[in-house]
């Protein structure tokens, strides 16, 4: 429930599929929804947190017979030069990386077993 109280908000921003869509048992599926920088956007979070632009969430799903256990996922939208700070609510692990690290190099997710799930949450911290 913490997850979702965290992250539900951002539904309310940009939507990008990070993998091709397939119904297939052994394929990933995913998606990120950005609240990009923009002065004219207000988002609401929680209890009256306004402007928290520059985050989003990345969802990822495994299938269960996928044989794969790691991918780099691409984000979209992001800040080329921004710092973004991204949690990883599977292992609680903080990491920072650039907006073009993200965007052309890809977040490494792993997940151990299958089938499974991953939930990133970024925000731009400069």
């Amino acid at each position: 429930m913490e997850e979702w109280k965290e992250n539900a908000y951002c539904l309310y921003g940009d939507y990008y599929p990070v993998t091709p869509y397939s119904i297939d048992d052994q394929s990933w599926i995913g998606w990120q929804f950005d609240l990009p920088v923009n002065d004219d956007l207000q988002y609401l979070k929680g209890e009256g947190d306004y402007n928290k632009n520059g985050e989003g969430m990345l969802q990822l799903f495994m299938r269960k017979d996928s044989p794969y256990k790691t991918a780099k996922i691409k984000l979209h939208g992001l800040q080329p030069r921004g710092i973004y700070s991204v949690k990883n609510y599977n292992t609680g692990i903080i990491s920072e990386y650039t907006g073009n690290y993200l965007m052309n190099d890809g977040l490494e997710v792993e997940m151990t077993k299958s089938p499974d799930s991953a939930l990133y949450h970024y925000t731009l911290i400069k």
